[in-house]
C-alpha cells in the first residue's frame, strides 16, 4: 500500500494549514507596520492580529524592528513627468534608497511617465509648508489660521 503513509498525510495537511496562517499573519503584520508608520490605529491593528492568533513574540519583534529602522530613514525627492506630461514631485521616506528608486521608476514606467533629472520640474512648484497638529481644532481656530495664510486643511494637517 504505497502512498498511504500517515506521516505523509499529516505533513501535507499541516503544510496547507501553515500556508493559510502565513498569509493571514503577513496581512496582520502589514496592517501593524502601516499603523505604526501613520501613527494611528496601532491598538486596533494589534487587536486584529491577536484575533487571528498571531503570537505576541511576532508582534513585539515587528514593533522593535520598526523602532530600529525608524532611525535609519532618509527622505528621497524624485521628479518626473506623469501621463500627458504632467510634472510630478515624489517625496518618500525609506530605509533603502535603491529599493524605493526602483519601485518609483516602475510606477512611472507602468503609467506612461518618466523620471526626470534633479530640478527638472522643481522650478514649477512652490513649497508652502505643512503643519501637523496633535488634536482636532475648532472652526474658529481654522478661521484664524486662514486669516494668517493657511491654504488647505486635511484632517489634522494645515
Amino acid at each position: 500500500m504505497s502512498g498511504h503513509s500517515k506521516w505523509s498525510n499529516i505533513k501535507n495537511r499541516k503544510g496547507a494549514q501553515d500556508k493559510k496562517r502565513s498569509s493571514v499573519f503577513t496581512r496582520a503584520s502589514k496592517n501593524i507596520m502601516t499603523a505604526m508608520r501613520d501613527g494611528v490605529g496601532l491598538k486596533a491593528a494589534i487587536d486584529k492580529a491577536r484575533e487571528v492568533n498571531m503570537p505576541k513574540e511576532n508582534i513585539d519583534r515587528l514593533i522593535s524592528r520598526f523602532e530600529e529602522r525608524k532611525g535609519n530613514l532618509v527622505t528621497v525627492i524624485l521628479e518626473g513627468y506623469g501621463p500627458f506630461g504632467v510634472p510630478m514631485i515624489v517625496e518618500a521616506e525609506t530605509d533603502n534608497k535603491n529599493r524605493i528608486l526602483g519601485e518609483i521608476k516602475l510606477i512611472f514606467r507602468n503609467y506612461n511617465g518618466n523620471l526626470g533629472e534633479s530640478n527638472s520640474v522643481m522650478f514649477q512648484f512652490k513649497r508652502v509648508g505643512e503643519i501637523e497638529l496633535e488634536n482636532d481644532i475648532s472652526e474658529d481656530r481654522e478661521l484664524d489660521l486662514i486669516d494668517v495664510g493657511a491654504i488647505d486643511f486635511d484632517g489634522n494637517i494645515v
